[in-house]
């Protein structure tokens, strides 16, 4: 069971529900409100207290924090590893992050074609180096259709300084069945960046299959006076229906305006329309248009086209249509909001997020119209083929030809192909250049694979200036090849065919081991080349079983990078641990756990010139002499060596004692006394925590403690899971096995019936 459901960043998580409502004290995501707020929702992962109340027509939501947390959104292209993929800052809070993969549209890249959320634990890790995420799969630096991938992470950070007060409201009010309206705002009392945020919106159904909204929204940073002041509006149609399925929308914001978790940036101004309709059983309308306009760097995006498709014969669709493109003085800014921090990495830039390769620039305007027949039909069982032509109406030399296909090999493996020639078109929603650009995929699929897909890709593209020729081959695939055996394995190349700009190679690969139900092992290695650095990654792990009280467990995490050339460095980190587990399984008196630690990491960037090894040893017993008492013991010591920029070192090494009495007054109640000490020879420092506390039986096997401690300390690495605070805390502790939803079961639960299971006629 992994993952998080009653976290928090407090000493106290605390949910009480009634019905639909409840009050929440702990880390919850202040993201609520639906599709009706996109320009008001603030959607930040705070912890603090919550209330949620939700009845027939109405709903309403509060919130509170008192922190010192910032807001930080990060995204960088896939590199086709696991990782590590580093944040732009170190000092994240575990736990508050919201990691994505995104999969955005080649030709149009604010177009987000994709959203895959990842799930710690599951699917990535924070650890082993702080700052950095790792996956447990590489991810590809492209999709099978050659689309961009990219990474996005939002997190908070502790920005250090005074905490102040951060709270919102919302609700909703459904005033009739047709009619809803709905309001928030939300207020941060951050001395260094007061803001307020606010909204209202409402939704109008106007039928079973038809709704509208509008929403207006306003920001404030009051440190920027009336220049912090910005506006935003928008307001979407939306219909979906057998025969009409469609959807309208429109929106703009000030220069000013400012959310860094709203889809709409500030300057930003966006409108579209996208439907469908099916005139008869043959006949088909389909109509895309978008503006989008950057008023930040002037610049303006316009696609359209309008197209009828015709079912010529039960397997043969064709169609023809008239397509629209300009493109007017740039690029507008892809990412979701002004705030992201966007890597320098190939097709990405601090200020937008991999831009088209055939785009305007500033002061420059780029457009077409071009009218286009197609044909789509199924010439076996097996082979489906398509074909469309595309010729510019006031450019006879400008054109575009596209031939695809897909061949079901069998139940198992499909094999597709798509081939593009234009001369002085770009691809679908593409820009006119001068020259001839070809763009080729080619593929071989497995849908049935056990979990993951083969792929096999060849793309090439050609225009007159060589810099965006581009090869890719590719194959990823995780499979099982016998009972307790797994491999992974993924080959991804890119190559310009002129500059080195997006020359790329990775490769990874796996295996994991779990035949024997006395020991478990896994391995991986990944390699990535690219012209400053070569990459590697390697993770090890093991877990034995020696007896019924002995079990061992070890493992190794380590990130290399090389320079390739003068202008980058060297960096290495490592994480190494090896630990050993003793439960007296017959007499149940003694348990004991031990774990060493090393950590290394080096940086040799100039402006860095960063060295740290730390070695950590840490010690766990419990002993239980008898039915009322109970003795818990700790021992820990670290010891940190470091260099600084111009050769400054620094040691430090630090101790840790101390332990618990637990006597149980009865067979609910117990109290207990506790005392740690932390010590280190440099200085002659010392730290120590006492306190008591009282426990409470609440079930079979959960108890919950208080208690108080009138001295205390804080040591991340050292404490562990003691409470060594200064203050008030509460403890819970819980014990389970396999066995804890086998309750029904009389096999397990001895107080049911041996009848209870046998169903009744």
């Amino acid at each position: 069971m992994r993952g998080f459901d009653a976290q928090s960043r407090q000493r106290l998580y605390v949910r009480v529900d009634k019905g639909q409502s409840f009050v929440l004290f702990g880390d919850f995501n202040t993201g609520t409100g639906g599709p009706a707020r996109e320009l008001s929702r603030m959607n930040r992962s705070v912890s603090g207290l919550q209330l949620h109340h939700e009845g027939e027509t109405f709903e309403a939501n509060a919130w509170v924090v008192r922190d010192n947390v910032a807001q930080v959104v990060d995204e960088q292209p896939a590199r086709g590893v696991s990782g590590p993929y580093r944040l732009s800052s170190s000092e994240g809070i575990s736990g508050s992050e919201k990691v994505e993969i995104l999969t955005r549209d080649r030709n149009q890249p604010s177009i987000i074609l994709r959203t895959d959320p990842m799930t710690r634990f599951v699917d990535y890790e924070f650890e082993p180096f702080a700052g950095n995420i790792v996956f447990r799969a590489p991810i590809p630096s492209v999709d099978a259709n050659l689309n961009p991938m990219s990474v996005r992470v939002t997190y908070e950070v502790e920005q250090g300084g005074p905490k102040y007060w951060l709270g919102g409201v919302d609700g909703s009010w459904r005033i009739t069945p047709a009619l809803e309206i709905g309001g928030s705002y939300v207020e941060s009392q951050d001395p260094a960046n007061p803001y307020t945020l606010s909204g209202l919106n409402a939704t109008l159904r106007l039928g079973a299959q038809s709704w509208a909204l509008v929403e207006v929204a306003r920001s404030d940073r009051q440190a920027l006076g009336d220049s912090g002041k910005g506006d935003g509006a928008r307001v979407e149609l939306r219909h979906q229906g057998e025969t009409l399925d469609a959807r309208l929308w429109a929106g703009e914001t000030d220069r000013e305006f400012h959310n860094i978790s709203s889809s709409y940036n500030g300057g930003r101004a966006e409108a579209g329309a996208v439907a469908t309709w099916k005139m008869t059983e043959d006949w088909s309308l389909r109509v895309d248009a978008m503006r989008s306009e950057d008023k930040n760097i002037e610049a303006v995006r316009e696609t359209a086209y309008v197209g009828a498709q015709y079912q010529l014969t039960p397997k043969w669709v064709v169609g023809v249509g008239l397509r629209h493109v300009s493109d007017d003085g740039g690029v507008p800014n892809a990412s979701s909001a002004s705030g992201v921090n966007i890597g320098g990495n190939a097709g990405f830039t601090p200020f937008q997020v991999n831009a088209p390769l055939f785009a305007a620039t500033p002061g420059q305007t780029r457009s077409y119209d071009a009218l286009s027949i197609n044909a789509q039909g199924q010439l076996t069982d097996r082979l489906t083929v398509l074909g469309e032509y595309e010729q510019d109406v006031s450019n006879s030399g400008g054109h575009r030809i596209t031939l695809g296909a897909d061949y079901r090999l069998n139940e198992q493996f499909r094999a597709y192909g798509r081939a593009e020639v234009s001369d002085g078109l770009g691809g679908v929603n593409g820009l006119a250049v001068d020259g001839r650009e070809t763009a080729l995929v080619a593929g071989l699929s497995s849908e049935t694979i056990r979990d993951g897909e083969i792929f096999n890709e060849y793309r090439l593209r050609d225009a007159i200036s060589g810099e965006d020729a581009v090869n890719a081959i590719g194959l990823r695939q995780t499979f099982r090849v016998a009972e307790g055996v797994r491999y992974s394995a993924s080959i991804e190349h890119q190559k310009a065919l002129a500059g080195e700009a997006t020359s790329a190679t990775a490769i990874t690969g796996g295996v994991e081991l779990s035949y024997d139900p006395n020991w478990r092992a896994t391995g991986r290695l990944e390699w990535r080349r690219d012209n400053r650095h070569d990459a590697w990654l390697s993770t090890l792990g093991t877990t034995v079983k020696i007896d019924r009280d002995w079990s061992f467990l070890a493992r190794n995490t380590l990130s290399l990078q090389q320079a390739r050339r003068a202008d980058a460095y060297d960096q290495w980190q490592d994480r190494f641990q090896i630990g050993a587990a003793y439960r007296q399984t017959d007499l149940n008196r003694v348990n004991a756990l031990g774990l060493y630690e090393l950590r290394a990491e080096k940086d040799e960037n100039p402006g860095v010139d960063y060295r740290r090894t730390s070695h950590a040893v840490s010690l766990h017993a419990d002993y239980h002499p008898s039915r009322p008492w109970w003795l818990t013991g700790r021992l820990a010591g670290k010891r940190v060596n470091e260099q600084f920029p111009g050769g400054v070192k620094s040691n430090y090494t630090a101790y840790l004692a101390g332990g618990r009495i637990t006597w149980d007054l009865s067979e609910r109640w117990d109290v207990g006394m506790q005392y740690h000490m932390m010590w280190s020879p440099q200085g002659n420092a010392r730290q120590d925590s006492v306190g008591v506390e009282a426990g409470y039986l609440i079930k079979s096997n959960l108890w919950v403690s208080v208690g108080y401690n009138v001295r205390g300390f804080r040591d991340d690495e050292l404490t562990g899971a003691s409470y060594t605070r200064k203050g008030v805390y509460l403890r819970l502790r819980f014990k389970f096995d396999e066995t804890l939803f086998r309750g029904s079961d009389p096999q397990t639960n001895r107080a049911l019936s041996p009848m209870a299971s046998v169903a009744r006629p």
